[in-house]
This record gives structure tokens, sequence and C-alpha cells, in this order.
């Protein structure tokens, strides 16, 4: 399952995953993420929380990246993933050196929600 949103500002964009992810879940993440970009502001933040997800098949790979060179195009400059199970990183870290600009875009993983949003919270005044 996911589910994704962005806030009214356009400064941050969260996507939620949960328990078993396959193709056609990040497919259509990816359409919504095309959609949902349209509404960022350069300079905005991804919380990509995996927090609840049981098990990620390894050829959801693609998608993520389509998403990430989404978020990149759209001036991304912070990503802060939440990765409490080691299980279900398909490869995050390799990914992003791949679709975000790594001059340009900050990223952090966290094991919570609760730390990632801290997190960004305490980054906006």
């Amino acid at each position: 399952m996911f589910d994704a949103i962005i806030n009214k500002k356009g400064t941050l964009l969260v996507v939620h995953f949960s328990e078993v992810v396959d193709c056609d879940q990040t497919r259509q993440t990816v359409e919504s993420v095309r959609q949902l970009t349209k509404n960022a502001q350069p300079g905005f933040t991804v919380i990509t929380d995996l927090g609840r997800v049981t098990h990620m098949d390894f050829e959801c790979t693609e998608d993520i990246g389509q998403i990430m060179d989404l978020c990149n195009t759209a001036k991304v400059a912070r990503v802060f993933r939440v990765i409490p199970n080691e299980g279900v990183d398909i490869g995050w870290k390799i990914l992003s050196h791949f679709h975000y600009d790594q001059e340009a875009v900050q990223i952090n993983t966290y094991p919570t929600f609760y730390q990632a949003m801290k997190s960004y919270l305490s980054t906006e005044t």
C-alpha cells in the first residue's frame, strides 16, 4: 500500500509505503508523485516512510528511481528516509547516487517517522 501527499505550501511531500509493496503499487506512486510535484516549491523536502513495510519487491527499484527523478526535476533540497528495518531497503542509498543531484540534495535516514518529521520541523522556521 502507499499514500502520497503534499502540504498546501508545496514545501513537504510525504510518501508512505506499508505492508507488502509490489510494482503495481510503485507504478501508481510514480503517477501520484508526478501530479503532486507539480505543486512543489523549489527547495521542498521529501519524507519517504518505509516504517510499516513488511516486504518490498526488488523489482520496484526502477519505479523508485523514477520517483527520485521526478523529485530531483522539481528541485527537491532534502530527502528524509524512514527505514527502521534494513530488510526493506532495496538499495535506496545506491539509487540516490544516480537519481539525485548529489551537490544540491541533502539525504538523511531515520529509524522512525517521528524523528524524520521532528528533523523537518526543526528546519522550518
